[in-house]
């Protein structure tokens, strides 16, 4: 598979620091593999019960030196990830959003898969 560079034709949006949570037994996914297309919550949304808080922001996840593991790569439960907004009339949603320090969660529906946090904005800042 293509690199989200590769597909979206950019860098990412923003890139975060992750930690797994899933649990075993999880029903999905049992663990993060790379290119799954998790969705993205922000953790502030949550704690004001607000609704709608599910983006389709996909994480692409890095080794150390920033390049994507490729596909067949078993994914550490802790690292980072770029983030590539997946709908574009969302990017000044977001852009007025994501800002470092900010917090959220990778989800599959309603199961939390990954609290995120952002550690870098990368081409979102560009307008």
């Amino acid at each position: 598979m293509q690199t989200y560079d590769e597909l979206f034709g950019r860098a990412a949006d923003f890139r975060v620091r992750y930690r797994w949570l899933g649990q075993p037994g999880q029903r999905r996914p049992q663990r993060l593999f790379q290119h799954i297309r998790s969705d993205f919550s922000y953790a502030e949304f949550e704690e004001n019960g607000e609704v709608g808080n599910c983006f389709m922001i996909y994480p692409e996840f890095e080794a150390e030196d920033g390049s994507a593991f490729p596909d067949e790569h078993l994914v550490p439960p802790v690292g980072t990830a770029g983030m590539w907004i997946n709908v574009d009339k969302m990017r000044d949603f977001h852009r007025e959003r994501i800002k470092v320090g900010v917090k959220g969660f990778m989800v599959s529906g309603a199961v939390k898969l990954a609290e995120v946090e952002v550690i870098e904005v990368i081409s979102l800042s560009s307008v």
